[in-house]
């Protein structure tokens, strides 16, 4: 073992030097005579402060003798840590670039009786792949002189093993610092399994002694996942009949008993009895995670793309639906009026579903933001949710803080907040009832919103997967999946963060947490609104409309008609300014759609406002992402359109 340790310690991809207390160095390693371009012949009675040493700073500017770390942990006695200088002997190539810490080591009256001192060169991208191997070569060697010394004499023996374990120390004090687990294993032709060395960071990963696993390797190998197990045998039989290296995955379980991700990677070394193989065990459950948060939010973000289009699509098609039953439905007799109401019923609940994924797709709103009370916002819907649910669910409100503003959208949050109290409400009612308690409280420059239940809760599937649209643990027909994605999308877009905990059985927590503006006073949490103006009455004018969607401009076109308006129609922007630009009779106001092939509706807009600024332009769309793009418009209203609506807006806007 200690020949093992011997070649292991200078197989380190680490310089280690030993200085005196007069600051001679009385031994190196091949690592730090390399990174200091020096030989063993070299090195005797040489000091840190040889002159042939050109020493500067990470700036180029000199280095002080007295200033560099060995001859300060000398003369101070204190540990000199990650100090960077650049070295360069004389007639030296070039200049290496090295990250120096030394600790003094004391003799038995507490005076610095020599300096250990770590070089580690940071000017090259060579990394630690062949250490094992460096530190087994120059062990040997160690281990080899010093087995010639101890046939002169008892006293050469005892000096041997000192300095023995002054490397053993050392290296112990190496595998510490370095990331992971390092081992070596042997396994035999027979298959069996020898754990010849482990370093101390297995007590971190698993929770193991490394000398417990040392003696009974079979401990470690019952902390691997089962079904992981049979994977590494298969690829270390691959690596071993090929003769590469070996580097895998898997799952063991930590001090927490929680499941971790680690990899393995490890060289052989063929024997006559078998292969040794030696490595280092990385945990990798941070990267891991990382990578799965990145796959799903790239798949979030296609979701919300195909979503999107789809929501366009369907919402022209409302537009169409919706003024064509308004209008069947006011000129239907009487026997056909009932479904045709259940039919533009029906239309007006798919626009509400549309708009839903229109905010889950672009995660935005199209309502203004302003400065939204939370406490409040909670007495409000706790009051809300004591009356509608009737007294089977204990509802109860804890506010650390009478008021709490941030900057947001009033119905989005309002809606939010609801949805997770439904959500609550039914995981209580398949338990038979129970408590649903909404809190708000402060913590640093944020206010978070909780809402936690007791009821059935989820499992660690449903928790990945909250968020995505579509998705729900109720019933079919009993949810649509975009109440969660909808809140998920509010909350990112006005910069915040939604964390979920669930136990089955137990209940769940949610967190929302949200910039916080101020602790206002809760009358002035809400602005009031100004008073839209007094409509003037009825003006019918000439009216353009521009829009891409034929069937669209068919059903505007009958509304505003039967109802004296005079309508032109474009089937995309070039051609609605052209019509603008070339009318015999202007127009008095302009309808205009904001997705449009070509030229957008919004740079229909700008350029209105150039050439002319006093026409009226109304934008229909069914979701602004940005209403500031649009704030020149008169009016901006949502499809599908309602006819009176409409018919109102314009009557206001032409007046």
């Amino acid at each position: 073992m200690e020949a093992e340790l011997a070649g292991l310690i200078d197989e380190v991809d680490v310089g280690i030097l030993v200085q005196d207390d007069r600051g001679t160095i009385v031994y190196t390693n091949k690592t730090a005579l390399r990174l200091l371009g020096l030989r063993h012949d070299d090195v005797a009675n040489m000091t840190s402060l040889d002159p042939s040493w050109e020493v500067v700073r990470p700036d180029g500017s000199p280095f002080p003798q007295d200033e560099r770390p060995g001859f300060l942990a000398i003369r101070e006695g204190v540990a000199q840590h990650d100090v960077v200088l650049g070295v360069q002997r004389d007639g030296g190539d070039e200049r290496r670039w090295l990250l120096v810490s030394s600790t003094p080591h004391t003799d038995g009256q507490g005076a610095v009786a020599h300096v250990v001192s770590t070089l580690s060169d940071i000017s090259s991208e060579r990394r630690r792949a062949s250490l094992l191997q460096q530190i087994k070569d120059e062990l040997e060697e160690a281990v080899h002189q010093r087995t010639a010394e101890l046939a002169r004499s008892i006293d050469d023996l005892r000096n041997a093993t000192g300095e023995l374990e002054q490397s053993r120390a050392r290296f112990e004090r190496v595998t510490e610092a370095v990331p992971g687990v390092l081992y070596q294993v042997f396994r035999s032709i027979a298959g069996d399994i020898e754990l010849r060395f482990v370093s101390g960071g297995l007590r971190q990963l698993c929770g193991l002694e490394p000398e417990h696993a040392i003696a009974e390797p079979e401990r470690v190998l019952n902390t691997i996942r089962a079904e992981d197990l049979e994977g590494i045998r298969r690829a270390l039989d691959r690596a071993q009949h090929h003769e590469r290296s070996f580097d895998w995955d898997f799952r063991v379980e930590g001090p927490d008993r929680k499941w971790r991700w680690v990899r393995s990677r490890a060289v052989p070394e063929a024997t006559m009895q078998g292969v040794l193989w030696s490595g280092v065990v990385l945990d990798v459950t941070e990267q891991r995670s990382l990578a799965e948060q990145m796959r799903v939010s790239q798949t979030r973000d296609a979701i919300g793309s195909v979503t999107q289009g789809i929501a366009h699509n369907f919402n022209n098609a409302l537009a169409v639906l919706v003024p064509n039953l308004e209008e069947c439905l006011a000129i239907a007799p009487s026997a056909m009026r009932a479904p045709l109401q259940e039919s533009l019923q029906a239309a007006l609940s798919s626009a509400m579903l549309v708009k839903q994924l229109m905010v889950v797709a672009q995660e935005g709103n199209a309502e203004a933001r302003e400065p939204v009370d939370l406490a409040a916002l909670v007495r409000e819907v706790g009051a809300l949710c004591r009356r509608i649910f009737r007294g089977r669910v204990e509802v109860v409100e804890t506010l650390d803080v009478p008021a709490a503003r941030v900057i947001g959208y009033p119905a989005a949050i309002r809606q939010m907040l609801l949805n997770l109290c439904i959500n609550a409400r039914d995981a209580l009612r398949s338990i038979d009832g129970g408590r649903l308690e909404m809190g708000v409280r402060v913590v640093g420059d944020s206010v978070e919103l909780i809402v936690c239940d007791d009821g059935c809760g989820m499992d660690e599937e449903a928790l990945r997967r909250l968020g995505e649209p579509f998705f729900t643990t109720k019933a079919p027909g009993e949810g649509t999946g975009l109440g969660l994605a909808t809140a998920y999308a509010t909350v990112r877009d006005l910069g915040g963060v939604i964390a979920c905990e669930s136990t089955v059985g137990v209940g769940t927590v949610f967190t929302i947490s949200l910039p916080l503006r101020d602790l206002g006073d809760v009358t002035a949490i809400t602005p009031s609104k100004v008073a839209s103006p007094t409509a003037s009455p009825a003006v019918r004018g000439r009216l353009l409309i521009i829009d891409d969607e034929q069937l669209v401009r068919n059903a505007l076109r009958q509304v505003l008609t039967r109802r004296g308006f005079e309508v032109d129609e474009a089937p995309d922007g070039a051609q609605g300014l052209a019509r603008i630009r070339d009318a015999s009779k202007p127009y008095q106001g302009v309808l205009l759609d904001l997705s449009m092939p070509g030229l957008s509706g919004e740079r229909v807009l700008e350029q209105l406002q150039q050439t002319h600024p006093a026409l009226p332009v109304v934008i229909l769309s069914g979701f602004v992402e940005d209403p500031s793009r649009v704030a020149a418009a008169a009016a901006v209203l949502n499809k599908p359109l309602r006819s009176k609506v409409l018919v109102e807006t314009l009557d206001r806007v032409l007046a």
